[in-house]
């Protein structure tokens, strides 16, 4: 999709989720007119949503809801650094830091209880305190545990150490995709 088409379609997307379901139908029938590859898109972006949005309504997540409303573990504390080796983070243990970038730093861990490795992604301390960054954290937490895809990671938790949030995922090892590209382009289907 073009970027253009791409932006207008984001932007109505926003705009349709600010209203009530029962106004939206008209709304995207007044802004899409005569677009429908436009209106298919924004439907499909709203459908995956309240999908998204089902699905955290789930008894479990609602621990986790409680997390993101600045709620602390017993430490209070920020973490002064990468976590060291063998630091329990509930109930994993970290291995080693085995990456970072703009919205986190991964760690590969193993799960105590039931005896796997995971990956946990804490939101970087910048963002920490930035309600922006925090909901986009939340919202890829989401995102990620409702899909069931052998090419996506699964999401298993998600938590507090030390004031700072952190999803528990599948640990895969192989190649990330800056690796992959560095030698040349990936190929197209």
């Amino acid at each position: 999709m073009p970027s253009q088409h791409w932006r207008r379609a984001e932007e109505l997307f926003h705009r349709a989720l600010a209203l009530e379901p029962g106004e939206r139908r008209a709304f995207l029938d007044a802004q899409c007119s005569g677009d429908e590859k436009l209106r298919r898109e924004i439907d499909s972006l709203l459908e995956f949503d309240g999908h998204a949005e089902h699905f955290m309504e789930s008894p479990a997540l609602e621990v986790a809801g409680r997390l993101y409303a600045n709620a602390s573990d017993a430490h209070g504390n920020e973490l002064p650094g990468p976590l060291p080796e063998f630091t329990e983070v509930s109930h994993y243990r970290v291995i080693a830091k085995v990456g970072g970038g703009g919205m986190g730093i991964i760690y590969k861990a193993r799960d105590m209880r039931l005896d796997r490795f995971v990956a946990l992604k804490f939101l970087p301390l910048d963002f920490a305190g930035d309600p922006i960054a925090l909901e986009r954290f939340k919202r890829e937490a989401r995102a990620a545990s409702a899909l069931n895809h052998p090419s996506i990671c699964t999401v298993y938790d998600i938590g507090s150490f030390q004031s700072q949030r952190f999803i528990a995922m599948e640990y895969l090892e192989g190649h990330t995709i800056k690796q992959r590209i560095a030698d040349k382009p990936m190929p197209t289907v």
